[in-house]
């Protein structure tokens, strides 16, 4: 779901992120980038010959989408002059700034460096239990 994130911060093109870097197919989630429930799934050559098979499972696990021209609306406008890019480098800018508000507050620990739009912390035991209450 993060494949634009990674772009985006990486500076790598969908090519090299994908099937160069050896992939045979590509969930490519534009839900948690601007999108409203559109996901889709890309098979490269080495596995092409079972596009059958995975269109078989996908209807028989009740992901056909009835009215698919509205995913891919979704599709043309996200691709379109880049925004997907835009969108996850502007998503990977506001978490770098979040974790930097965060690594300011007394205890609160960074578990992992923030090179994309998540961000993971440790939090002082006593604000940890009042976010479990």
């Amino acid at each position: 779901a993060r494949f634009a994130n990674l772009l985006a911060g990486s500076g790598m093109t969908p090519a090299q992120a994908s099937w160069k870097a050896g992939a045979d197919i590509l969930s490519l989630g534009a839900t948690k980038n601007g999108a409203l429930a559109a996901e889709a799934v890309i098979l490269f050559p080495s596995v092409m010959n079972r596009y059958g098979e995975l269109q078989a499972r996908q209807k028989r696990a009740g992901h056909m989408v009835a009215k698919m021209r509205y995913v891919a609306a979704q599709f043309d406008a996200w691709l379109a002059d880049n925004l997907w890019l835009d969108l996850a480098e502007h998503a990977n800018e506001m978490a770098k700034r979040l974790s930097e508000g965060l690594s300011a507050i007394d205890g609160v620990r960074l578990a992992h460096p923030v090179d994309g739009n998540e961000i993971f912390v440790t939090l002082p035991e006593p604000v940890a239990e009042r976010m479990r209450a």
